[in-house]
Formats: C-alpha cells, sequence, structure tokens
C-alpha cells in the first residue's frame, strides 16, 4: 500500500512538470524508479497469495521465512545494481524490498533481506557505487529490514496494517541522514 500511495504522488507531480514543459530530463529517472517501486509491492502480493493459497503455506515456517528473505533480499541487490545515476549520486528503491520483506512475512524475512542487501552495498562501493554513501546505505538497508521486522513483530503481530500506517513506516529508515 505505501509504495501505491507514493506512486500516485509521483504521478501527480510528474503530471504537474510535464504540463508545465519544465525538467523533461527528470521524468524518465522517475519512472524508473516508480517501476522499481513497483516490484517488491507485487512481488508481495504474488508471494502472499502462494503462500496463503497454495500448498505452500505448509512449507516449514523457518524455510519460508529464509526463502522469502534470500528472494527479497536478490531484489535489493538487483535496486543497487540497477540504480540510476543522476549528479553524482546513484538513485534506487533498495530499501523497499527488506521493509516488505518484514512487514509483510515476517521479522526473520525481513532480516535476512536486509542484511542481504546492506552486504551487496557494502561490497559494491568497492566497483564504484557510491563510496562517500557506502555506511549510510548501509546501515539503511539494515535499517528497513529491522524496522520492518520490529514493527510486524511487536506493534502489529497478525493484525492487518492500516494504508496510513504504512506510507509513515516507509519513511522511518530514511531518517538515518
Amino acid at each position: 500500500y505505501i509504495c501505491y500511495h507514493i506512486m500516485v504522488y509521483r504521478y501527480v507531480y510528474i503530471q504537474s512538470v510535464v504540463k508545465r514543459g519544465e525538467c523533461m530530463e527528470y521524468f524518465e529517472p522517475v519512472l524508473k524508479l516508480t517501476i522499481m517501486g513497483l516490484i517488491p509491492v507485487i512481488l508481495s502480493v504474488v508471494l502472499f497469495l502462494l503462500i496463503n493459497k497454495t500448498k505452500l503455506g505448509k512449507v516449514n515456517y523457518w524455510i519460508t521465512q529464509v526463502f522469502v528473505g534470500i528472494l527479497f533480499g536478490g531484489f535489493a541487490i538487483l535496486s543497487t545494481e540497477c540504480g540510476i545515476p543522476m549528479s553524482g549520486a546513484v538513485l534506487n528503491v533498495r530499501d523497499a524490498a527488506p521493509l516488505c520483506a518484514g512487514l509483510i512475512f515476517g521479522p526473520t524475512a525481513g532480516l535476512v533481506s536486509g542484511v542481504i542487501g546492506a552486504i551487496e552495498r557494502y561490497f559494491a562501493a568497492f566497483w564504484g557505487v557510491g563510496v562517500y554513501t557506502q555506511w549510510a546505505c548501509v546501515l539503511g538497508t539494515l535499517a528497513a529490514g529491522i524496522v520492518g521486522a520490529l514493527i510486524k513483530k511487536f506493534v502489529f503481530g497478525k493484525r492487518e496494517i492500516a494504508e496510513t500506517m504504512l506510507f509513515h513506516i516507509g519513511f522511518i529508515p530514511h531518517l538515518r541522514t
């Protein structure tokens, strides 16, 4: 839900920019980030339905959690590597994957995906991806996984999460800088 609302706000902003004819060079990166932000949401919906509606839900809890964590960690890696270079920085939505994994599937999935994304981001600096922001990005990715895990476990448990709360939760990992 959080990514959906962010995408709607981005779409409205893009429409206003396009109508004014300003900043057309920013349209493509914002569109790419929007699509990359939708991928963990779509992946979450598909996995949630598969786990709850098929025999995949009968698999051991820990195996499912680790599998989901690895899958979302892989998306965090993909997001890092497919980032958009702009003004000396690389824009990406790497934190969305661990946050979605933790909030929707549970603490273990969030922690596993956060650790995978953080380790890859640490090593990505050695081949030229944001050397100056290395530690901030590593800690942010870890924070996304930890925040998603903690909120799911201690705040919501098995209850459903309201859309407005998801929107606010999405900002928590980004308060690091």
